[in-house]
């Protein structure tokens, strides 16, 4: 069945809210206050490889990995409620370090290696622009992990630069294929 327009608007509404959320992963530090106060602990608390958040406060640890920032303050201030700890409990959470979203750039670009997402997913043309490509850099290929799909992209060709990069993508810089004409 042909997908009709809505439902195209629909799932391209979806992908530009990804450019505006971040849902925490393993390994992201979050900056954990509660009521205002000035803690004589630490406030920072590292997710753990299963994406679990463990807070003293907390009677089990919650689950964390997927949610944002938001989510997990509900969660956090509705367990305090529940609990009796604090009647009109105000939870403070902020992403301190990101870690749990990376992906890998190389080929014909300055700089190279692991990147570090601070969102669901960016334009393409915002990660290149990062990396610094070399001035002999015409094309792109994004190997897309969850899926195992390939994308070839014209660096010059402003839509096609739109495409979003998401965590666990790998993007590799390439010059342009050198074609041969013969006239005979």
């Amino acid at each position: 069945e042909p997908v009709k327009a809505d439902e195209g608007n629909t799932a391209a509404t979806n992908e530009v809210a990804l450019t505006k959320i971040y849902r925490v992963g393993p390994n992201d530090v979050l900056d954990i206050r509660i009521n205002d106060s000035a803690p004589p602990q630490s406030t920072l608390f590292t997710l753990t490889p299963a994406g679990l958040l463990e807070h003293p406060l907390l009677v089990e640890p919650l689950h964390a990995a997927g949610l944002t920032v938001d989510e997990i303050t509900a969660s956090f201030e509705s367990e305090l409620k529940r609990r009796a700890l604090s009647e009109n409990p105000k939870v403070l959470i902020s992403v301190r370090d990101y870690a749990s979203h990376t992906i890998l750039v190389s080929g014909l670009v300055k700089e190279s290696g692991t990147k570090i997402l601070r969102r669901e997913a960016i334009p393409l043309y915002v990660v290149v622009a990062d990396a610094q490509p070399l001035p002999e850099a015409a094309r792109a290929t994004l190997v897309r992990n969850e899926t195992s799909e390939t994308f070839e992209i014209d660096l010059a060709h402003a839509t096609e630069m739109n495409l979003l990069v998401r965590s666990g993508d790998v993007i590799t810089l390439l010059p342009n294929v050198a074609q041969f004409v013969y006239v005979g």
